[in-house]
């Protein structure tokens, strides 16, 4: 076996560069993880904007007197760059969020629900549109959060240091109905009119929506923008970090994207390929019984 080549000749080395997997530039792409250093910028200070009025429109809370009879969880920004499914930049996501972590059973809360879609149930529902050539459509529920009333009373702190505290009136992000909820997805939620049958997947404030109805949908999409800030994304493209493309032959599904990032947070996006020898042919084996 020769382990060199001793003609000269060499197989070229591939090395896998994914270095312009996203036009925009590190400095846009940084993700901040401190409140200093955010109020350096201008493109973060506006999605601090973007987050705190709808909190204050909606009247997520209320300020009063702190004491010590109260139970005080904090509450702390979370900072993302949110890319299209190109890796192009998006935009610029900011969280205010109260610690869930800090909440007492029985005190702060008593049940906790997140809605979040099975991914077998994408799978059948994806297969459904496709094989019926039904239209996919996805939407985002702007502060989706918001649109909840708290039983219990919440005293969370302030993020500047006063003596005062706030207690939402509605969730906050990481606290813990003519459609009929699936028994088996409670994320999944079927509508059935004038032998129509529309089918709503819901994955926190993601949202797909296909039907047998295009009409239906597009009533329905109406409807729920008089009632929460949404935005209509258009055809299914980006959900779950699974890239969708749709072809004459059906839905073609990608993690291209999801890899790429994942190499990037690793810092291994200039990793050399390896070719790994493998059979074409499946092994052999004795048959014993003989």
């Amino acid at each position: 076996m020769e382990t060199r080549s001793k003609s000269g000749i060499h197989k070229p080395r591939q090395v896998l560069s994914l270095t312009a997997t996203s036009t925009a530039s590190p400095s846009l792409q940084h993700t901040p993880s401190c409140f200093t250093e955010v109020v350096k910028y201008k493109h973060w200070r506006q999605a601090m904007s973007n987050e705190y009025n709808p909190l204050i429109f909606n009247n997520t809370w209320s300020l009063v007197r702190s004491d010590s009879t109260q139970h005080l969880i904090g509450c702390k920004w979370i900072f993302r760059v949110k890319l299209n499914s190109d890796g192009t930049l998006h935009k610029y996501k900011a969280r205010l969020v109260a610690q869930g972590l800090k909440q007492l059973h029985g005190v702060d809360y008593e049940q906790t629900f997140s809605p979040v879609i099975k991914p077998a149930t994408i799978r059948i529902v994806l297969t459904l549109a496709v094989s019926n050539q039904w239209s996919i459509r996805q939407l985002d529920i702007k502060n989706a959060f918001l649109n909840g009333a708290l039983q219990e009373t919440i005293f969370m702190k302030q993020l500047l240091v006063l003596s005062i505290v706030i207690i939402p009136l509605m969730c906050v992000y990481s606290r813990n109905r003519c459609f009929v909820q699936s028994t088996s997805d409670h994320s999944l939620f079927i509508y059935h009119h004038d032998g129509h049958t529309l089918y709503f997947l819901l994955y926190m404030d993601d949202i797909i929506f296909t039907g047998s109805s295009q009409k239906l949908l597009n009533s329905f999409i109406t409807k729920l923008n008089t009632h929460f800030a949404l935005t209509d994304l258009g055809e299914l493209h980006y959900f779950l970090g699974i890239q969708v493309l749709k072809t004459s032959a059906g839905l073609l599904l990608s993690q291209r994207k999801y890899t790429y990032d994942l190499l990037q947070k690793y810092k291994m996006q200039n990793a050399h390929t390896v070719s790994t020898p493998s059979s074409l042919k499946p092994p052999t084996l004795k048959n014993h019984n003989r």
